[in-house]
């Protein structure tokens, strides 16, 4: 009960009778983190990093929460505990410390960013934070400064140039950065027992179509007591921070989370085995490359062999550097592949003003006032880019979505640009594919891949999505594995893989 009596004694707790209820409140963050690096390495600045020492139990709480004193402590009758504090665990602790740190910032000379509130930016020193909870990540010609400020106000631990961040490792090659989460991939192989399977060359067969489940192939899979969310909760990860090349298969998995069967095992287990020779497998940010953001966008109209939904794929580049993409599934049916490919249009196109608004917003920069959109369908441009309302039969359901594209359109702050579907580089985001187009579109993405083994396997000349072993002659097949796993699951049962 020590704990209790030291938190008495620093005002973080008081002891009181209960006599209202309390509210809770919750804060959410965004990640444009990969902006920031890219602007970093562009302009030759520095990536420092920091943390504030028990940041939440330095902010004052508005609202009245109480405590149940723990078993033990003791106390009178009907006494309860007063939190005064922020502690860890509090639903409303992220906002207070928040709206600690912002207006501490504000003081010194920051400005806030409207486009994401986790940004923060000094125009007189030209420096940019990125707050994520207590970590502050510092992009800065001299960081000794805002370190210094940092120091009059909190206890901080401040780590110097940055190593690895949000579990991103940053390598500094010669021309720029790396980032990549092999350590990461590492630990969840080793936690999901999967090192020890060959590796595959591409993340998803691309001869295959998931598809629901039946009965039997879930009653399957559920002998196997596999925590199915937490596969591909992991593989998810990856795919929103790193790993481009999988978020069509982790889209595509995520689609089956409530009731996964063997099917979907083996292929989320594909996907591991994908990674496994390729854990180094990162995005290259290069220093001295100057382009305007550029936005790619595809769709695969009606794959979806359960709903006949369409998938949408998009992906945002500045300066070569791959700084936001998506992979999803659409929320309707559409009637032609135009419609499938003018709803990826719409999208992107979001997310393309976004981007703009906030890289105006934070870089105090009006040159960059459009974004280039690619797209291989010739239909959804004209549509888009049409000065007639209403343009028949086949489209007249669409008109929200034509005002919205077309006032983009209108007001220059985008402009399409067709490019054929050879050329598109997000195409494996709508769709699995092989190796060969996996490959090409991470080159021409400026990808980096480090490791030998993943070199190798993109020279391969192996078609579709062959099975591999690279030195373990004697390693153990997967198919086998899951079988002998429902086999010993229930060793009643004649079970058959499907």
């Amino acid at each position: 009960m020590l704990t209790v009596s030291l938190a008495i004694s620093n005002a973080t707790l008081t002891l009181i009778k209960l006599t209202l209820r309390c509210a809770n409140a919750t804060c959410s963050v965004a990640y444009p983190l990969l902006l920031l690096l890219s602007h970093a390495v562009s302009n030759q600045l520095l990536i420092h990093q920091l943390n504030v020492k028990s940041a939440f139990l330095t902010c004052d709480l508005e609202e009245k929460v109480y405590l149940t004193p723990p078993a033990g402590y003791r106390t009178g009758a009907n006494i309860y505990l007063a939190l005064n504090k922020a502690i860890y665990g509090l639903k409303q602790a992220s906002l207070a410390w928040y709206n600690r740190l912002s207006s501490f910032l504000v003081k010194i000379g920051f400005s806030v960013s409207i486009a994401n509130p986790c940004v923060f930016w000094r125009a007189e020193d030209l420096t940019w934070i990125f707050a994520h909870v207590e970590n502050l990540i510092l992009f800065s010609k001299h960081p000794t400064v805002f370190v210094e400020q940092m120091l009059s106000e909190f206890q901080i631990k401040y780590m110097g140039e940055a190593s690895f961040l949000l579990g991103i490792k940053l390598d500094r090659v010669e021309n720029g950065l790396v980032l990549h989460q092999d350590q990461y991939i590492k630990r969840k192989l080793t936690e999901f027992n999967l090192a020890q399977f060959p590796p595959a060359i591409c993340p998803i067969d691309p001869k295959s179509h998931l598809q629901g489940a039946t009965p039997n192939e879930i009653y399957q899979f559920a002998s196997l007591s596999v925590n199915y969310r937490a596969l591909i909760g992991s593989l998810n990860y990856l795919s929103i921070l790193t790993r481009t090349d999988i978020s069509y298969s982790v889209s595509k998995l995520s689609q089956y989370l409530e009731r996964p069967g063997i099917m979907h095992y083996r292929a989320a287990i594909q996907v591991f085995r994908y990674l496994q020779n390729t854990k180094q497998l990162g995005l290259l940010f290069s220093d001295g490359q100057s382009e305007p953001l550029v936005v790619l966008v595809d769709a695969d109209w009606g794959n979806c062999p359960d709903t006949r939904r369409s998938h949408t794929g998009y992906l945002a580049t500045l300066n070569h550097h791959i700084i936001s993409w998506k992979s999803s599934k659409q929320c309707t049916v559409l009637l032609s592949s135009t419609e499938a490919e003018y709803k990826a249009l719409l999208d992107a196109g979001k997310e393309a003003s976004w981007l703009i608004n906030l890289y105006q917003e934070i870089f105090s920069d009006n040159v960059v006032k459009t974004v280039t959109i690619e797209i291989d369908n010739r239909g959804a441009i004209d549509l888009a880019c049409s000065q007639v309302s209403q343009n028949g039969f086949c489209t007249k359901h669409m008109d929200l979505c034509l005002h919205f594209i077309r006032n983009l359109v209108k007001t220059k702050l985008i402009t399409l640009k067709y490019v054929p579907s050879a050329n598109n580089c997000s195409d494996f985001l709508t769709k699995p594919v092989g190796r060969s187009v996996i490959t090409r579109s991470l080159w021409s993405l400026n990808s980096s891949s480090l490791s030998n083994c993943a070199s190798h396997l993109a020279a391969l000349s192996i078609g579709a999505c062959q099975d591999i072993v690279m030195g373990t002659p004697n390693a153990p097949n997967y198919d086998d594995f899951i079988a002998d796993a429902i086999n010993q699951a229930s060793p009643d049962q004649d079970t058959v893989l499907p």
